[in-house]
This record gives structure tokens, C-alpha cells and sequence, in this order.
């Protein structure tokens, strides 16, 4: 009776720690960490379907084989597990102490950090980049207070990053904006979209200076702004250029003498309002055109033979020649030319003033020629056809 009763409760007990071993098992497949149970002489007794898929193996390739890394209880660190296409993985593993069919056992809990340490590292070249970028670059909160400003924009503006934070860029506004305009940047950054354009803005030192801006807000997973990235160009010497090629081409246009630029290729590629009388054609005519469309048959080898002088930096002294207008008549002209030359230093294409040698007022043509090929001449990267 007691025999019985003894093996009754033993058959209870088994079906017991059956049922929690079973409950365990369960627990442990449904984990999304990959866990691994080894025994005290470290040899691996279980893995779930998560481990497997960190180790890239099957069941069968890792129960009964030793855990390859040292197991040291209540301590988390980092391993590096090599696959067996040859990549690695960089795995987050913690160990503690657990029981497995009913002795004691290590219980070994893995996390993929891969994708986690990628992005630390893609954030780290990202702030080097932002760091030695050649644009400035501010970083405001979704209230639109400073957070971060790169090394560029301190070098700009004279302001340092502790000097700003937590402030708005209102100390960048010159006064000499649209009093709207920072409004309509705030509402289309607010609604979620880019603002891209142009503003005077201020130094520390109180010089006013041109960029230009791009701002861009910062979504969460959830569609909510929660910062605003700001790329700033300092283009106060492009400004500068734009203007002075503008009052340039101010006088190149009122001009009565034809300028006309054109590649080394004898390209027509400008045609001022002064060519357009003197010849017949109008720009939009001549432009793309090859310039030899102007010299008579029996001069048909003369602009080659200027061109392959210019190309080769030779001096052209100004001279006297023949041209054909539209309506095919002849016209005698004074024509001076000087090499177009880029920032580089490089010829890129050629200058040619040209005066009619019959027209009325000589001594008002002669003073505005003079003007015009002393400027080509003396300063062709200057030039409207660079």
C-alpha cells in the first residue's frame, strides 16, 4: 500500500517538472532573444529558434557541442561570432543560473546588436561629416531652439556652439529681410515640409553676409517633428559675382559696338543688342551658331587661324577685316579679340568687339571701344562669357 502510494506520487512529481520543463521549453521558443541552456561543464542542452538564428545553424549542429565563449555568471559583454558564410555578428550575451531537468544549468541569453552597432557607427561618420563639412549646419529642437552647430558655422558667423544653444537663430536676422519671411519658413517647416532659399543674415561682429538655406524637419517613427536640420552656404561672394556680372552685362548690352563670345570652337554663345544691329541677326538666331557664318568666302581661313591663336594664348593684334551681314551685304569693320579665361586660369573661349568702320560718330564709338577691350583684355575672368 505504501509502495503504491509512494509511486503514485513519484509519477506525480515527474508529470509535474514534465509539465513545468515542457512550460519552460515553450517560454523559451516563444523568446525573441536567443537563449541557450548549457550545463556546468559548459556544453550546450537546449537552444531556441532565436539563438539558431543568430548562430545560423540547426538544432542538431549545436546541442551536445561546448558553448565556444567563456561563461561568466551576472556579467553582460559583447561577442563577436563569426558565421558560416564568414560574416560576423556582433551579439549582446548575459548569463545566469537556472535549472535544467532538474540540475543546475547556465541559462544564456543572447541579443543581436548588429543593426544596433551599424547605426552607432553610421552616426559616427555622420558627425565626423557634419563636423569638417565645408557648409554650416544648425540642429533645433521641434521648438525650434538651437541644439547643435558645426565647426563651419562658428568659423562663419563668429558664434560658438555654447554661445547659441538653447537659443533661437534670431540672432543670425539682419533686419534688411521681408518682415514675413520667417514666418512662412516656420509655417512650411511646421506643416512637415523643406524650405530652401536666400536671406542676408549677421555675424557676431555685426557684418551682414548672404547664404543660402535649406531646412529640413525631423520625423519620428510616428510622423511627429522633433528637430529641424538647417544646411547654410555662405554665397556672399557668388552675390558679389552675380552683381557684378549683372552691371556687366548692363554695359555689354547698351553698348553700340557687337560683343560677341564664343568657345574655342568658334561657337556663337552671346550676342549683344549692338551685334544684333550690326549684323541683322538677333540672339536667338545666331546663338549655337558657328561664328564663320559671318566671314566672307574668300576669308572663310581666317577665323580658324585667330581662333588657333587665341587657343594657344597668343596675342591678336585688333585689325581691320570683312563680315557678311544677314542680308548678305558687306560690312567693314574694326575688330579687336581677347581670350576668355576661367577661374582656373584656362582659356575657355574668346571676346570679339567689333566696330563699323562706317559708321557716324567715330569719336563716341571709339571711346566706348576703348572702354570695352581695355576690360576684356585686361580682365577676361571677369568676362559675361565665362
Amino acid at each position: 500500500m505504501a509502495q503504491d502510494e509512494t509511486k503514485k506520487l513519484l509519477e506525480q512529481r515527474a508529470e509535474e517538472l514534465e509539465y513545468c520543463r515542457n512550460r519552460l521549453v515553450n517560454i523559451i521558443a516563444k523568446c525573441v532573444e536567443g537563449i541557450v541552456i548549457a550545463d556546468d561543464e559548459g556544453v550546450i542542452r537546449h537552444v531556441n529558434d532565436a539563438a539558431l538564428m543568430i548562430f545560423r545553424r540547426q538544432a542538431n549542429e549545436l546541442i551536445g557541442l561546448p558553448f565556444r565563449f567563456p561563461i561568466t555568471p551576472d556579467e553582460s559583454k559583447e561577442l563577436t561570432i563569426k558565421l558560416p558564410d564568414g560574416n560576423l555578428l556582433n551579439v549582446e550575451m548575459a548569463v545566469s543560473r537556472t535549472q535544467w531537468e532538474e540540475k543546475p544549468a547556465w541559462l544564456i541569453t543572447l541579443h543581436d546588436v548588429s543593426a544596433q552597432r551599424l547605426a552607432e557607427q553610421e552616426l559616427r561618420l555622420l558627425f565626423r561629416a557634419v563636423s569638417f563639412s565645408p557648409v554650416m549646419t544648425i540642429i533645433t529642437d521641434a521648438e525650434g531652439r538651437v541644439q547643435y552647430t558645426n565647426p563651419k558655422f562658428s568659423e562663419v558667423t563668429g558664434w560658438t556652439q555654447s554661445e547659441v544653444k538653447d537659443q533661437r537663430p534670431d540672432f543670425l536676422d539682419s533686419g534688411k529681410m521681408p518682415l514675413d519671411l520667417y514666418s512662412q519658413v516656420w509655417k512650411t517647416i511646421s506643416r512637415g515640409e523643406e524650405w530652401r532659399g536666400q536671406r542676408m543674415a549677421t555675424k557676431k561682429s555685426g557684418a551682414i553676409y548672404w547664404e543660402s538655406v535649406y531646412v529640413s524637419p525631423v520625423k519620428d517613427h510616428e510622423g511627429n517633428v522633433i528637430n529641424y536640420v538647417a544646411i547654410a552656404e555662405d554665397i556672399s561672394e557668388r552675390k558679389k559675382m552675380e552683381e557684378e556680372h549683372a552691371f556687366l552685362a548692363a554695359i555689354v548690352d547698351s553698348s553700340d559696338d557687337a560683343i560677341i563670345g564664343k568657345t574655342l570652337e568658334g561657337i556663337i554663345t552671346s550676342w549683344n543688342y549692338g551685334a544684333e544691329a550690326m549684323y541683322g541677326y538677333t540672339a536667338g538666331e545666331i546663338i549655337g551658331r558657328p561664328i564663320s557664318i559671318l566671314a566672307p568666302a574668300e576669308r572663310a581661313d581666317e577665323i580658324p587661324r585667330i581662333m588657333e591663336k587665341i587657343r594657344k594664348g597668343e596675342r591678336v593684334p585688333p585689325f581691320n577685316t570683312v563680315r557678311v551681314k544677314k542680308d548678305q551685304s558687306r560690312l567693314s569693320i574694326s575688330l579687336r579679340l581677347s581670350p576668355v579665361i576661367n577661374s582656373s586660369g584656362a582659356i575657355i573661349g574668346a571676346a570679339a568687339i567689333a566696330r563699323d568702320l562706317n559708321a557716324r560718330s567715330a569719336d563716341v564709338h571709339g571711346g566706348k571701344k576703348g572702354f570695352f577691350s581695355h576690360f576684356v583684355h585686361r580682365r577676361p575672368e571677369r568676362s559675361l562669357h565665362e
